[in-house]
């Protein structure tokens, strides 16, 4: 069944899986019985995958990256419903990818990193809504990609990139004026700039 990316969120277990029936890998949800383990929806209508990555529970709901086969790789979420199960947001309009990855919730707000096309990786933030998915980190390097990444990635692919502490993020990225250095934000507080 290729079963990954298992997240809780309340009482039920979302997962991704393929259940050999023609639609590829899907988002799918459990109640830890038989009859409650089954797929939520066919986000990528017919038998393509709709590559899912990052599950991520974020107050009632979770968050995750998908692709419709519509709209790119782009911010999805689901409350366990197929009804409730809908793009977030566009961020990179169109057929392009927005691509968010390393989603991480800090009390009740998922941020992310993703592309919307006129600034490269950037961190951003979501409470689920279009208008309330934004691009927080002003960009760090105006010159070129952000790169917006924890170090350790590059080597073995198994560290997040973004991590929080109570509620403050902590993530690597490189701007021309300080290079590659340890970032923080944390919402309460301000300047954004390097540790």
């Amino acid at each position: 069944s290729d079963l990954y990316e298992l997240e809780p969120s309340g009482d039920v277990l979302f997962l991704i899986a393929d259940d050999g029936s023609g639609v590829g890998e899907e988002l799918w949800k459990s109640d830890g019985t038989e009859a409650g383990t089954v797929m939520v929806k066919d986000i990528y209508v017919g038998a393509e995958d709709s590559d899912l990555y990052d599950i991520t529970g974020v107050d009632g709901f979770v968050i995750f990256r998908a692709d419709d086969g519509i709209h790119g790789s782009e911010l999805w979420k689901s409350d366990g419903s197929s009804e409730g199960t809908s793009l977030v947001k566009d961020i990179n309009p169109g057929e392009s990818n927005g691509s968010p990855y390393a989603i991480t919730e800090v009390n009740g707000i998922g941020y992310f990193i993703a592309s919307d096309g006129n600034y490269d990786t950037e961190l951003w933030r979501t409470d689920g809504t279009s208008e309330g998915t934004v691009m927080i980190s002003e960009d760090v390097n105006p010159y070129g990609s952000g790169d917006v990444d924890d170090i350790e990635t590059r080597y073995n692919y198994t560290e997040e990139a973004v991590v929080a502490a109570g509620s403050t993020l902590f993530f690597v990225a490189k701007s021309p004026l300080y290079g590659s250095e340890v970032w923080s934000f944390n919402p309460d507080y301000v300047p954004f700039e390097p540790l």
